[in-house]
């Protein structure tokens, strides 16, 4: 069991969880042929879902790297390297992430996740409003009109997060 259950327990019957500050909004996830996902809406009306990979898979052994850019090093998980096909591609390879820290016991599962904040993805304002309150999107109001400008655009459903978690997890079944 991955730290995602216990995240989704904090969660309970709420349509979402969103932890003080105001900074992401849990809206749900689950189980799926063994693996976990979460789905969370960020401040920006953007989707991102994210895969608990097991201790045994051979993905959660990506070694940390050192990178470099602009003069500026860190460490970072080539996530770029594993055979997963998902939205916009992998974004996020991680054992940490701020959830994680409303949990009162460690967790250091590695997730691997997603997100629905390209050019052609359009913010979805109704569940942002939702969430984070109106004042909030009034304070955003220039990103979003910014960012819907190409009719074509679509929001990113909770179920088209959902599938492409369940798709991810596919193919982590196929390269375990």
């Amino acid at each position: 069991m991955s730290c995602i259950t216990e995240i989704l327990k904090l969660k309970g019957d709420k349509k979402a969880l969103v932890p003080d500050g105001n900074w992401i909004a849990v809206e749900g996830g689950g189980q799926y042929k063994g693996y976990e996902y979460l789905i969370v809406l960020n401040t920006l009306g953007h989707r991102c879902g994210y895969v608990a990979i097991p201790d045994e898979h051979p993905y959660s052994k990506t070694p940390l790297e050192d990178r470099e850019f602009n003069g500026r090093e860190w460490k970072h998980y080539d996530y770029n390297t594993l055979e997963i096909e998902c939205h916009g591609g992998l974004t996020f390879m991680s054992p940490t992430h701020g959830l994680k820290d409303l949990l009162p016991i460690a967790c250091n599962d590695m997730w691997i996740g997603f997100d629905c904040g390209h050019s052609w993805d359009k913010s979805d304002i109704e569940a942002t409003r939702e969430y984070y309150g109106e004042e909030h999107v009034k304070k955003h109001q220039t990103f979003f009109d910014a960012t819907s400008f190409d009719p074509t655009e679509h929001i990113k459903s909770y179920a088209y997060a959902e599938s492409e978690c369940k798709s991810i997890i596919e193919q982590l079944m196929v390269a375990a």
